[in-house]
């Protein structure tokens, strides 16, 4: 975003915001799905998931298909898994 300050005082905000359009999925991945797994780990555990201790993600090595959230009874290794999901932009492929 600081680099978006100068160009918005210039009267360029139209600028500022294609780039942070362009960079809105890196972002997202970057800040957002750490501060929902934190959330949900907060949260966790609750009357919906009771035996819920354990809030992760899970992909294979080529990060095709990628679960940013599994809600588990325990880590590393979970023994039963009580959700899974994922944060997708509109229109991504679901896998």
């Amino acid at each position: 975003m600081g680099r978006a300050i100068p160009r918005i005082e210039r009267g360029r905000g139209d600028l500022a915001l294609e780039r942070i359009e362009r960079s809105w999925t890196v972002w997202r991945g970057r800040v957002g799905k750490p501060l929902i797994r934190e959330s949900l780990q907060r949260q966790m555990p609750n009357d919906e998931w009771p035996a819920t201790e354990a809030i992760g993600g899970w992909w294979n090595r080529e990060n095709s298909p990628e679960i940013d959230f599994v809600g588990a009874d325990r880590e590393p290794v979970a023994r039963q898994v009580h959700f899974v999901g994922s944060v997708k932009r509109a229109g991504d492929p679901a896998f």
